[in-house]
C-alpha cells in the first residue's frame, strides 16, 4: 500500500513525542550530529557537506511511503505506522545528485513501535536501472534502532559490497529505505540527506 505525501495532502496530524536527544554514533567516525539550530549534520562537530537534505520535520513532501500509513508530526517528521512487511520510504521525485558528489546516506529516525526484525536496507535507481538487490546497501551501524532513541544511520554507497562502482558514476534518481522487516511498527524519520565523505 502505498502513499504519496505532498505538502497539500490531508494527513493525520500527530504531536511531537518526547525522546531523549543523546549522540547519535556511528562507526566510521566518532559522533555524527544533527544541528538543530542550523538545520544540518555534522560529522566530529564540523558542519557536513550536505548535497541534498529532505527535512521531514520542516517539509513533509518529497516521499512516498510504502507498505504502511503516513502521519505528520509537526516539527518532528514523518511517522511511518507498518501495516505490511517491509514499510519505508522512497524520494518520490528525481534526486538529481551524482553518486560521486554524495557518497554517504544519512537517515535520522526514531523507532518509536519494535515489530520484530529490523531490515534497515537500502536501495536506489538511475536512469538506467532501477531497485534491485545489485544496486543496495547497509548501514555501518549494525544493531537496531533502539526504540524511543534517536538514531542516524550512515551508508556509505562508495564503499558499499554491491553496486559502489555504479553509485559513483551514476546520477541518482531515486532512493528507497526499507524500515522494519514486519508490518505493525512505528517510526518517525526526521531527515534524509546525501552528503559528501568528509575528509
Amino acid at each position: 500500500m502505498r502513499r504519496l505525501l505532498s505538502a497539500g495532502l490531508a494527513l493525520l496530524m500527530l504531536s511531537a513525542c518526547d525522546k531523549p536527544n543523546a549522540p547519535e554514533v556511528q562507526t566510521t567516525w566518532s559522533k555524527v550530529e544533527w544541528d538543530d539550530a542550523v538545520r544540518t549534520f555534522r560529522f566530529d562537530g564540523e558542519q557536513a557537506e550536505v548535497i541534498r537534505l529532505w527535512d521531514l520535520a520542516r517539509d513533509p513532501s518529497g516521499v512516498e511511503v510504502l507498505n504502511a500509513l503516513g502521519g505528520i508530526r509537526p516539527g518532528d517528521g514523518l511517522a511511518i505506522y507498518g501495516t505490511m512487511p517491509d514499510p519505508g520510504l522512497r524520494t518520490d521525485g528525481a534526486v538529481g545528485v551524482r553518486g560521486a558528489e554524495g557518497g554517504l546516506l544519512v537517515v535520522r529516525l526514531t523507532r518509536l513501535k519494535d515489530a520484530g526484525p529490523w531490515d534497515g536496507s537500502m536501495f536506489y535507481s538511475t536512469a538506467k536501472h532501477g531497485e534491485s538487490a545489485r544496486f543496495t546497501n547497509r548501514p555501518l551501524r549494525t544493531e537496531p534502532p533502539r526504540p524511543g532513541r534517536t538514531t542516524i544511520l550512515v551508508y556509505d554507497m562508495s564503499a558499499a559490497p554491491v553496486g559502489a562502482r555504479d553509485w559513483r558514476k551514476s546520477v541518482i534518481k531515486r532512493l528507497r529505505v526499507d524500515l522494519d522487516a514486519n508490518g505493525g511498527g512505528e517510526v518517525v524519520v526526521h531527515q534524509i540527506a546525501l552528503v559528501r565523505e568528509p575528509g
